[in-house]
C-alpha cells in the first residue's frame, strides 16, 4: 500500500513536471492560445510616413489591451494580442489629422496588417489585410 502511494504521488508529480513544461491542460486535451499582430504604417495623403501617431487597441469589451505609436516611417506593430476581434483607433491629436476607429480581427495566429491614410478634410482611410507568411 505504502509502495503504491509512493508510486501514486511519483506519477502525479511527473504529470506535474510535463504539465509545466508543455503548457496548460485539461482532462480533454492541450489549451492553445493562439496571438497574433497588428502592423501596418500611417501615411499622409500625399503617401508621406507620418511619425507619432498612437494606434490603441481595446477589446470588445473596451479595455485598452496595448497602443503602439508610429516611428519616424509611419510604422507601428502592436504585438502578441489573443485571437479575436480589436477595437483599433488611430489618435491624431497635435498632427493635423483626422484619426478614426475601427474594428480588426485576429484570427489563428497571424499578422493583420492594418495601413492607415490620412486626410485633413475626412476620417483616415484604412486597409486591412491578413499577412501572408
Amino acid at each position: 500500500m505504502v509502495q503504491h502511494a509512493a508510486r501514486v504521488i511519483v506519477s502525479f508529480g511527473l504529470m506535474l513536471l510535463v504539465g509545466a513544461i508543455l503548457g496548460p491542460h485539461t482532462a480533454q486535451g492541450t489549451i492553445t492560445f493562439e496571438t497574433g499582430d497588428f502592423i501596418g504604417t500611417v501615411l499622409d495623403q500625399g503617401g508621406q510616413p507620418v511619425a507619432g501617431v498612437t494606434i490603441f487597441a481595446q477589446d470588445v469589451d473596451g479595455h485598452l489591451v496595448a497602443r503602439a505609436v508610429t516611428d519616424a516611417s509611419g510604422l507601428y506593430q502592436i504585438e502578441s494580442l489573443q485571437e479575436g476581434e480589436y477595437r483599433l483607433t488611430l489618435d491624431c491629436r497635435g498632427t493635423g489629422y483626422q484619426g478614426q476607429t475601427i474594428v480588426a480581427e485576429i484570427a489563428a495566429s497571424g499578422s493583420v496588417i492594418v495601413d492607415w491614410r490620412l486626410s485633413h478634410r475626412y476620417p483616415a482611410r484604412t486597409i486591412a489585410t491578413p499577412a501572408i507568411a
